[in-house]
């Protein structure tokens, strides 16, 4: 089943098929179904889509993420609440004891928590198509009609404003590592990766219906 590998600039794909055009029409017929999880999968044709929709969603979460850790309102609106001077004196402290200049962005100190929120790999083709998320994400693109991605880092939940942190236990400001509902700015974006995926995997189960 030769088929063109699926890009931005060319979403079309060409698949070839020894079914009968009744079984490929049935097939394609039940696609909207599938997609929204109401029937099930049965090649996996949702799961190429949400690999390359998960990846974009965190390209545009790591963009969101640093302009917030910049002071500035993220594509949601929300603008996270600078770090208190109890902070910025641990900052000193350890930046001091680096021997460097350091970081004083907001929810950047290490990084693990940006690496958490950023995008992670895709790999393979066609039904095979999977997504690796980076340490500290995780990515499940088994539920039907739906991709979920969270951070698995403990102290993310501080950050939610449901707890304490270092500041003299003091509560820690509500600062969402993550854009609690997608921001409208992105869906074009990530239905485009999703339409993506989704023809790769039409495409290759289309050349396996019998």
């Amino acid at each position: 089943m030769p088929a063109s590998p699926a890009t931005a600039r060319d979403p079309e794909m060409v698949a070839r098929t020894h079914a009968r055009r009744d079984r490929v029409l049935a097939f394609l017929r039940n696609v909207p179904g599938v997609v929204a999880g109401r029937l099930p999968d049965e090649f996996g044709i949702a799961r190429p889509a949400k690999a390359y929709a998960a990846r974009r969603l965190m390209e545009l979460c790591r963009e969101d993420y640093l302009t917030k850790a910049e002071g500035q309102p993220g594509d949601d609106g929300e603008r996270w609440p600078p770090l208190s001077r109890y902070t910025l004196h641990q900052r000193r402290w350890k930046n001091r004891a680096r021997g460097g200049k350091g970081d004083f962005r907001i929810l950047i100190d290490e990084g693990n928590l940006l690496e958490a929120c950023g995008p992670g790999e895709v790999s393979g083709g066609g039904l095979g198509t999977s997504y690796q998320p980076p340490a500290g994400q995780k990515a499940d693109l088994d539920v039907p009609g739906a991709l979920e991605i969270s951070v698995t880092l403990d102290y993310a939940a501080r950050h939610m404003g449901s707890g304490f942190g270092s500041d003299l236990g003091s509560p820690v400001p509500k600062r969402a590592p993550l854009p609690e509902e997608v921001p409208d700015a992105w869906l074009e974006e990530v239905a485009e990766a999703f339409g993506i995926g989704l023809a790769e995997g039409i495409a290759d189960a289309i050349g396996r219906l019998r």
